[in-house]
């Protein structure tokens, strides 16, 4: 049986698909992903070992979830777990599709604002505009990362380079 005083959610993790789940007490079922991120970061920094990470959080199950302040605190223990290695780092997109990016990308702040990793984790943000859209990023990356100040310098310049471009 759960605790009732535990903060979060038990989380299941699949190695295989780097994959954790956890189900609320509303039945609802939520997938974090982390994908490794070969797209960007990789042919922009001269880093050898790619650590760089896109994270996917995912609501499996149709329908509207009430408040539930353990969803959050679950994410954000995930997240916790994830920087154990300090050479990971995370990037993020908020998906403009449902014109939600905007309330996803405040969502991932205040995350991080209430976390107890932000006194070892640097989070940078980017906002970007196309003519259609407007994309909400987010970096997150160990402050004791070998890579640091070579992988915050790639991500300024993908941002300097996709704000230099009308679309995208």
């Amino acid at each position: 049986m759960e605790n009732q005083f535990k903060t979060y959610y038990t989380c299941s993790f699949d190695m295989e698909a780097n994959t954790y789940e956890f189900e609320t007490k509303n039945a609802i079922l939520y997938r974090i992903a982390f994908i490794l991120d070969e797209s960007i970061f990789p042919p922009f920094s001269k880093v050898t070992e790619n650590n760089v990470y896109n994270l996917v959080v995912e609501k499996t199950t149709p329908g509207t979830e009430p408040l539930d302040s353990k969803v959050s605190k679950t994410i954000t223990f995930i997240i916790k777990e994830f920087f154990n290695n300090k050479k990971n780092s995370l990037l993020y997109i908020c998906d403009p599709g449902d014109d939600r990016a905007e309330k996803r990308f405040n969502l991932f702040n205040r995350w991080y604002n209430d976390s107890d990793y932000k006194d070892f984790v640097i989070k940078k943000d980017s906002i970007f505009r196309s003519e259609n859209e407007t994309y909400y990023t987010g970096y997150l990356i160990h402050k004791e990362n070998p890579d640091l100040s070579s992988l915050l310098n790639t991500y300024q310049d993908i941002k300097y380079t996709l704000s230099e471009k009308e679309d995208f």
